[in-house]
Order: C-alpha cells, then structure tokens, then sequence
C-alpha cells in the first residue's frame, strides 16, 4: 500500500520523528510527496522531510535531496547533506555486504549522491559547506579529482576559519583512505 500525505505529514510533523520506522513504513512510495514537501513546506518540515528521504535508502531518495539543495534556506540544504551522507553510507555498506557485486542502483546512488555532496560544498552558507565536506566518501579523491579539488579550495580559501580547518581533516582522513587506512571519519569537527 502506497504512503499517504496525511501519514507523511503525521510523521513530518512530530518534534523527533522516528526516522527509521518511518522509512521501513512508508518506503519508496513516499518519495515523490516527501519531494513535494521538500519544495512547498515550511523549512523545519522541508528538513524533515529530505532527511527522511534519505532513510529510505532509494536511488530516487536523491531527486528528493536535489530538490532540497534548490531551497534558499541553508537548514533545509543541510539537511540535503546530511541525508546525502546516509544514501552514501548505505550505498557502500551494501557493496561491502555483497562482496563485490555492484548493482546498478548502488552506483546509482554512489554517483548521484556523491556529485549532490560536491555541490554542496561551495554553498553560500558556510554550515552547509562543512557538513557537505564531511559527508564525502572517504575515497572521493580516488575516483573524482574534483571531489578533492573542492574540498582543498575550502581548507585554503573558504572564509570560515572553522570550515577550513574541517576540510584540512577531510583531506587527512582521504590521504588516510588511499594509504590503506580506509573508511569514513565520523569524527565532526566544530
């Protein structure tokens, strides 16, 4: 049975929604509302709502995540970011899982999400640049020298004295990948 606006918006609504329920309820079919909401709802439920797409671990999540990257306010951009990290954290652990075997959907999302996440790290809002940087996959320099250029034109010319240092720690935590340390820092600076 296909989500309902009124059961997203029940959801949406709720000061701490529990996202991961919410998914595994709702599911993919309540993608395009959440997109809908993402583009017309106040931004607190926009937030919501891109965040929540991101739980729901679809390729589509992503166009929901593009349509929060258009919204002139920086939280709900944010939130585009942070959701963009969990498609990617999703997307790799599943590769992982499946020793190998890439689906047409994973690097799906791996590409889609990832290019989300470069764009995001040359926003206006200097929060939304930082978590953008450190939702990128720890091995983004590997396969998209653009990835690392970004991020290495935030650590030496980005105004924020805060956001340059967190990006000095994305490019140490990439070099890390590629010397065989591997994986994504968790650790959030700042």
């Amino acid at each position: 049975m296909a989500a309902t606006p009124d059961e997203i918006m029940k959801v949406l609504n709720l000061d701490q929604p529990n996202y991961d329920e919410a998914a595994a309820r709702l599911g993919k079919g309540a993608l395009p509302i959440l997109k809908e909401v993402v583009k017309t709802a106040h931004p607190l439920t926009a937030s919501k709502a891109a965040y929540l797409a991101g739980k729901i671990h679809h390729e589509k999540s992503v166009e929901v995540l593009r349509a929060a990257k258009r919204r002139p306010e920086g939280a709900v951009r944010i939130a585009a970011a942070a959701a963009a990290e969990l498609l990617l954290d999703h997307a790799e652990k599943s590769g992982a899982q499946k020793a190998g075997r890439v689906t047409g959907a994973r690097d799906k999302i791996l590409e889609s999400a990832g290019r989300l996440v470069v764009g995001l790290t040359t926003d206006r809002d200097a929060d939304v640049r930082r978590v953008a940087s450190w939702s990128l996959p720890a091995d983004a320099a590997q396969e998209k020298p653009r990835t690392i250029k970004a991020v290495r034109k935030l650590s030496k010319t980005d105004s924020s004295a805060r956001l340059r240092d967190s990006a000095k720690a994305v490019l140490n935590r990439t070099k890390a990948a590629r010397q065989g340390a591997g994986g994504r820092g968790k650790a959030r600076q700042g």
